[in-house]
């Protein structure tokens, strides 16, 4: 019994885990002071010891932080084969290319809602992406799947509904002239 647990690699194992729990704290207190390169460097750290999806994850946000797309990407692309977290690394990076503006974005997430149609973040998001490309059917597409107890759901409503009227009034207004 006690050999087992002294075995060489059993002890290595668990040194490893421990020193990359270690490196996982030291990233944390590192995003807590805005040092995000040292924070992206002790995640990444992390993530090769037994850490890998909380590593990894702490890394893309670091990474983020320091205007780094591709790695940021990458990070939660690794981060997305955690069979628990996957879907939490999938809905970050497509959230922060929504945020950013990317019009590649729509097939990705197109492609993932075909997968998981009921996923109301991804949903959400599909929103939001049409939105902001003015795509209104689209828009009223994913909204009427949301539910109506959603807070987010009354605002694009509401958000569309009012689009839809300007949009009214400049069709109105050009047949005038």
């Amino acid at each position: 019994w006690l050999w087992r647990l002294l075995a060489p690699s059993r002890l290595s194992a668990r040194v490893r885990g421990h020193l990359a729990g270690r490196r996982l704290q030291r990233g944390v207190r590192a995003l807590g002071e805005g040092e995000w390169s040292r924070a992206e460097k002790q995640f990444q750290i992390a993530s090769g010891g037994g850490w890998s999806y909380l590593g990894q994850m702490g890394a893309a946000f670091a990474a983020q932080r320091l205007g780094k797309r591709s790695a940021r990407d990458g990070f939660l692309q690794a981060a997305e084969s955690d069979q628990e977290g996957g879907l939490l690394a999938l809905w970050l990076r497509l959230h922060w290319r929504v945020q950013e503006g990317d019009g590649k974005v729509g097939a990705e997430l197109e492609e993932q809602l075909a997968h998981l149609p009921d996923n109301q973040p991804l949903r959400e998001l599909a929103a939001q992406l049409a939105e902001q490309q003015q795509d209104w059917h689209r828009l009223y597409q994913h909204v009427k799947r949301l539910p109506a107890n959603r807070v987010t759901l009354s605002r694009l409503r509401q958000l569309w509904r009012g689009r839809m009227r300007m949009q009214a009034e400049a069709d109105g207004d050009d047949h005038s002239r």
